[in-house]
């Protein structure tokens, strides 16, 4: 299998500065959440030669750069741009692409055939696609594996080399674009207010976060549909950034809940959607519960020690 690599280094810093081009040539960073223990999730290029680089936590890199602009997380919007990017790709390239993360996708190269007389051209015409309709910077690598073409991406050097060392015997394929959502049915006794119910629902949803943690995966939309015996009640929230925490779903479940008392089955329908994978390394931590709009996955153990590392160096 030959996997291309489409990466973007700058894709959330560029999005930033589509909503504010004043910042054009400025010093700025995305922040997980407000306040001194907020994470940096990506910088500008200004930013990275003040010493600023993700993961750093906020005081660290206010100390380094205090004429850095800080603005709010914007991972949401990052998938948003590469699922655009992506459904461009599968129809005037090929179906089989997916999005990697918050700055790269992967593209089947066998899966194109013979439309291209190489992998090289085959990789300027994807990267003139993606650049041209996304107008922003974009490199290209080639691999046997995910992990190798992202690398060669990162690094800017393609190569058609037939073997990078990659073992690709366990590599799952590129698939065709499905919308994938992640659902569980709940019956209470009596609505969300009855005994127990809390702890009932709160059960079931630890089944979706058991499956998003095993995928490294999050979700933007919870989806609940509420049956109290006078006909189903369907609502979705929306989040702005993705979200790896199903506490989240127990709280839109609770607000939109019939609450009746009368001791009659209540069926609860539960769906994640939009689904996507967990951000850089869970850096990104829950910006939602911490008063910026949306949510993030929760931060990781990597993001844990870094954050430990960079306090202690002072």
């Amino acid at each position: 299998m030959r996997l291309l690599c489409l990466y973007f280094p700058r894709l959330e810093i560029e999005i930033a500065l589509r909503h504010s081009p004043h910042l054009s040539g400025r010093s700025i960073a995305l922040l997980s959440r407000p306040g001194e223990d907020g994470l940096v999730t990506a910088v500008s290029a200004r930013a990275a030669g003040h010493g600023l680089m993700a993961g750093m936590v906020a005081a660290e890199a206010r100390r380094r750069d205090p004429g850095c602009v800080f603005l709010p997380d914007n991972a949401g919007a990052a998938f948003d741009e590469l699922e655009r990017i992506a459904s461009i790709i599968r129809r005037r390239s090929t179906p089989l692409v997916e999005v990697g993360g918050t700055s790269h996708l992967f593209v089947d190269l066998e899966s194109m055939g013979d439309a291209y007389a190489s992998e090289a051209m085959a990789a300027r015409r994807l990267q003139q696609l993606a650049g041209a309709w996304a107008d922003m910077s974009v490199r290209v690598g080639a691999g046997s594996t995910r992990g190798a073409a992202r690398a060669a991406a990162m690094r800017g050097i393609f190569s058609e080399a037939a073997s990078d060392g990659g073992d690709n015997e366990t590599e799952p394929p590129v698939a065709p674009f499905v919308e994938r959502t992640l659902s569980v049915s709940i019956v209470l006794k009596g609505g969300m207010a009855a005994p127990g119910s809390r702890e009932t629902a709160a059960r079931a949803l630890a089944r979706l976060q058991a499956v998003l943690d095993a995928r490294a995966e999050a979700f933007r939309e919870v989806r609940i549909c509420v049956d109290c015996g006078d006909g189903p009640r369907e609502t979705v929230e929306r989040y702005l950034n993705p979200v790896g925490a199903t506490d989240r779903a127990l709280s839109a479940i609770e607000a939109h809940a019939c609450d009746s008392h009368d001791g009659a089955p209540h069926a609860v329908r539960v769906t994640l959607g939009r689904l996507c994978p967990g951000t850089r390394d869970g850096m990104k931590s829950t910006a939602g519960e911490a008063g910026l709009p949306g949510g993030g996955v929760a931060a990781g153990p990597r993001a844990r020690f870094l954050q430990m590392m960079l306090r202690a160096a002072g």
